[in-house]
């Protein structure tokens, strides 16, 4: 996953994943819940051309779950109040982790990180919930508890 000097990848086929990172109270009955979606001016996720969904919860994050949507699945352009609103993935790696990406969300064609309003959040979470697969299930993916050899916190007279 390390990047290694490869350039950006602006390029993303319609069927490819993004896979993103859960806890347990964003999953109902195998279901990604809208409401508990986060949701940035960039949502943070990794590309399936590059990862697998265990890649967003390794090493220090087990606890977590994972769940994925297509690209194609990003909601259109949304209007309201006046403004255009739309959503455009975006290859953005890190020097850790060159699968690395986010979701842009664009007012008028123009991105920029301040606050959007609940009914913006509400459109964009339900839909990505409707196209949305679990992937991992939050905690599944933990080591044997009584298996704390790797973890940072771990008793180093354990290890």
């Amino acid at each position: 996953m390390y990047r290694r000097e490869r350039p950006v990848n602006p390029q993303f086929d319609a069927a490819e994943r993004l896979f993103r990172r859960c806890v347990d109270l964003e999953i109902r009955e195998g279901r990604v819940f809208a409401d508990q979606i986060p949701f940035y001016p960039a949502m943070s996720v990794n590309r399936s051309r590059y990862s697998y969904p265990e890649d967003v919860i390794y090493p220090e994050i087990w606890r977590c779950g994972v769940f994925s949507f297509r690209v194609d699945a990003i909601p259109d352009r949304y209007a309201i109040a006046g403004a255009g609103y739309e959503w455009l993935p975006s290859h953005e790696p890190e020097d850790d982790n060159y699968a690395h990406s986010e979701v842009h969300t664009l007012k008028n064609g123009v991105f920029s990180q301040t606050k959007l309003s609940l009914t913006v959040k509400k459109h964009f979470r339900a839909l990505l919930a409707k196209s949305s697969t679990v992937e991992i299930e939050p905690g599944s993916a933990c080591p044997d508890p009584e298996d704390r050899r790797g973890f940072p916190d771990a008793d180093e007279g354990n290890a």
